[in-house]
């Protein structure tokens, strides 16, 4: 849910999650390529400039 609506607060939550580990290998490997894609972007640009 938050990766497909990608507002500014969905990134933070986002982020929060991959900090405390909630999103590993596991979870990345059963989204869909394009959440994938989102996810990988948020990772590398975790402030969205």
């Amino acid at each position: 849910m938050k990766l497909t609506s990608l507002r500014d607060i969905d990134r933070v939550h986002i982020r929060d999650l991959v900090d405390v580990g909630l999103i590993d290998d596991i979870v990345r490997t059963k989204l869909p390529p394009d959440l994938r894609a989102r996810l990988a972007e948020i990772e590398q640009n975790p402030d969205g400039e």
